[in-house]
């Protein structure tokens, strides 16, 4: 254990000046930069949205192109009804053309069921079986029928004389299942575009996504917790005080000031690699003692205590703290811890990362620590250790502002 006297400080505030005289700007760092998971998130959905645009733009599908290239009404034919025999020919002869423009993936087409009509009737149809065609390929359905005989080829033929041509309707109905290397994708009806790939692809990032969210809150490290859990001031205890006077009529008395400190990792699956720990107390202030431990590892989910005790013979007016314990109950003492942590994730551990953590402690006249809630004990908080300096009286008239040396 050090002791840091009124001059020592001094030389520190000096020491820690810039040239000017303003005291140099502080970096207080508690909660670790999450630079390293983020990065790793960015990578994850840059990568899965590029693969998820080359997947959408290689594998996705055009509906197949179908076409009449031929349809012929015999009946129609002026050269072979110019004849004086009454006898048509009836007979409507058609070819289907089915063209798959996708580049790489093919099509399972179920039954065909082909539909004509002429002036809203029906005037035939036509049933074809399943097939599969290829990528890139085009497939010819052909066939004929005859037009029923309600159909007045008479009417239809003075409507080509008028208008120059008839018009026929033909319609189409099946469904087809798209195929991507060995994976089919969902049946749908040729009327409705082919949405697979794309749905995959929205699939894919939206898994992406929560995926790389689930390694980010897996993967962020969350900075250890460290509570004062026992404090005490022999000093400041009334009872073993007033005993110790009217035994011996003499004023001694133990200023010794024990102190546990508890380190809880709060990772589920990460480590905590500690530099040394610095521990400064301080009372009105001024500081009265210090300790240091030495680097070590904690386990994820362990807690770690370290105990220590030192003289405040010093450093501490105890005749003052025992009125300010009388007088409102309580005796404020203040510590200030500062290290850096490292974190170790897997097989793999980040950078560095500043702790700087500080609480007040109150003291009652038992000389023992007032707890918190459910006795729980005092938790060091980043928030309290941004303080750039305190003002100290000196043995001269004057102030100074004295800096924290914990803080460099």
């Amino acid at each position: 254990m050090t002791y840091q006297d009124s001059d020592s400080v001094e030389e520190i505030s000096r020491s820690h000046l810039s040239r000017n005289g303003k005291p140099p700007k502080m970096d207080y760092q508690s909660e670790p930069k999450q630079s390293c998971c983020r990065w790793c998130c960015r990578f994850l959905f840059f990568t899965a949205g590029l693969t998820a645009l080359f997947l959408w733009l290689k594998l996705r599908t055009s509906s197949p192109t179908c076409s009449i290239d031929q349809f012929d009404a015999f009946a129609l034919e002026k050269t072979a009804n110019s004849t004086q025999t009454k006898t048509t020919n009836d007979t409507i002869y058609y070819d289907h053309k089915l063209k798959n423009r996708s580049n790489d993936a093919g099509f399972y087409y179920d039954a065909f069921c082909f539909s004509f009509s002429y002036a809203s009737k029906p005037i035939g149809n036509a049933t074809c079986s399943a097939f599969c065609q290829g990528h890139e390929k085009a497939t010819h359905r052909i066939g004929s029928f005859d037009a029923p005989p309600w159909v007045n080829w008479e009417n239809v033929t003075t409507a080509v004389s008028a208008n120059g041509s008839a018009v026929f309707r033909a319609e189409l109905a099946t469904r087809r299942n798209g195929i991507v290397w060995w994976w089919r994708l969902t049946c749908k009806s040729m009327s409705e575009p082919e949405q697979g790939c794309c749905r995959c692809c929205c699939s894919f990032i939206f898994t992406a996504g929560l995926t790389a969210l689930f390694l980010w809150l897996s993967l962020r490290p969350s900075s250890p917790t460290c509570s004062i859990e026992q404090f005490d001031a022999f000093a400041l205890n009334k009872t073993s005080n007033s005993t110790t006077q009217t035994k011996t009529k003499t004023k001694t008395t133990n200023h010794t000031l024990y102190y546990d400190l508890k380190l809880k990792n709060r990772n589920k699956d990460m480590g905590v690699y500690y530099d040394a720990l610095n521990l400064t107390f301080y009372y009105a202030s001024r500081p009265i003692g210090n300790a240091t431990y030495p680097a070590f590892y904690q386990g994820h989910q362990k807690d770690t205590h370290r105990i220590g005790s030192f003289d405040a013979t010093r450093g501490v007016n105890w005749e003052n703290a025992t009125a300010v314990v009388s007088t409102n109950g309580s005796a404020v003492f203040r510590v200030e811890l500062a290290t850096a942590v490292r974190y170790k994730i897997i097989f793999w551990k980040t950078k560095q990362h500043r702790l700087v953590m500080a609480a007040d402690l109150h003291v009652n006249d038992q000389g023992s620590l007032v707890k918190g809630k459910k006795n729980k004990g005092i938790t060091l908080s980043s928030g309290a250790a941004k303080i750039k300096g305190c003002l100290h009286f000196v043995d001269r008239p004057t102030y100074q502002l004295v800096q924290n040396p914990l803080a460099y």
